[in-house]
């Protein structure tokens, strides 16, 4: 059965997928919907899951390609945006990406913004996550920002600092110090203050 010009059963799977919807997805799996599905349509949906680790294993176990970023990035890079699932829930957020990078996701893989899982990053919990697999601090897109001037959150900004992060970095919107004092981040200013950094 086709609905808007897909198959009910991608559109559902698809749903599922991002709304982390396990007991729908079993559902349609069981039923043979991932089997009907293309490889490219699943790998897709992985770059789109939602806070369930054990459908996207199920989604590369049926097929899905984990080291294919999509035009939104990957699941890692979903999972640190405004709309993440797992916001909510810090464990299931963990658990999320360990899962994610367990299953090969890269690090440095980059959204429509050019930014990394690491950029925008506002958990402190994933900001160490990602760090303690590889991810680069340093990382920048082309206009300069990098994963400490993309955050507003102070914890992350000094787990930044802390790994190495570049403390004279700028961008279009300033130096690090400038979007500290806008942000309102008092850490992130003692850490700049305590190692001499303008």
């Amino acid at each position: 059965m086709r609905t808007g010009g897909q198959a009910l059963g991608s559109t559902l799977v698809r749903a599922a997928v991002m709304r982390g919807s396990e007991a729908l997805f079993d559902e349609l799996a069981k039923r043979g919907a991932l089997t009907a599905i293309s490889r490219s349509v699943l790998t897709e949906a992985f770059n789109r899951v939602g806070c369930s680790a054990k459908i996207a294993r199920a989604l590369v176990q049926a097929g899905a390609d984990p080291h294919s970023a999509g035009e939104d990035g990957t699941g890692l890079t979903a999972l640190r945006g405004s709309a993440a699932t797992c916001r909510e829930n810090a464990e299931k957020e963990l658990e999320m990406g360990q899962t994610l990078i367990g299953l090969g996701v890269s690090l440095e893989a980059r959204d429509g913004l050019g930014w990394t899982a690491l950029m925008g990053c506002d958990s402190s919990q994933l900001a160490r996550l990602l760090l303690a697999h590889g991810a680069n601090p340093n990382a920048h897109d082309k206009d300069g920002t990098t994963p400490l001037l993309s955050t507003d959150d102070d914890r992350v900004a000094l787990t930044l600092l802390r790994a190495g992060a570049d403390p004279r970095a700028k961008d279009g919107n300033g130096t690090v110090r400038a979007q500290a004092e806008k942000g309102h981040m008092p850490a992130t200013l003692a850490w700049l203050d305590a190692h001499a950094v303008p």
